[in-house]
């Protein structure tokens, strides 16, 4: 949704339950930090908001089509697969079309799956 200020696109960023049926996209940018000392933080979530979810979560199929660029900054100058979990169903990516020292190349897309 292109329009920077239309009702629909308002509406989808104030219920995110809404843009979830439609054609969203997720785009994903991972950064990784060097850390001597790595924190582990978990927090319980309280009764009620676990209560009010409930009635919203039922089984839904969700139709996906993914694909990987590239990834850039990896640990070691390496060949990477790529591999995605959505739930119960695992998308792999060969090996990288192109790689050089911590950069790798994909551009494989998977085709459109219901899950």
């Amino acid at each position: 949704m292109n329009q920077p200020n239309s009702e629909s696109k308002r509406m989808m960023n104030e219920n995110p339950e809404l843009a979830s049926n439609w054609k969203g996209r997720v785009l994903m940018q991972v950064t990784c930090e060097s850390t001597e000392k790595p924190i582990l933080k978990l927090d319980n979530i309280p009764e009620g908001p676990q209560q009010e979810s409930r009635g919203l979560l039922k089984l839904r199929q969700f139709s996906i089509i993914a694909e990987v660029g590239q990834a850039i900054n990896l640990p070691a100058a390496k060949a990477y697969k790529v591999k995605l979990l959505l739930g119960g169903t695992e998308l792999l990516t060969d090996l990288p079309r192109s790689h050089k020292g911590t950069y790798c190349r994909f551009s494989h897309r998977f085709e459109q799956q219901t899950i």
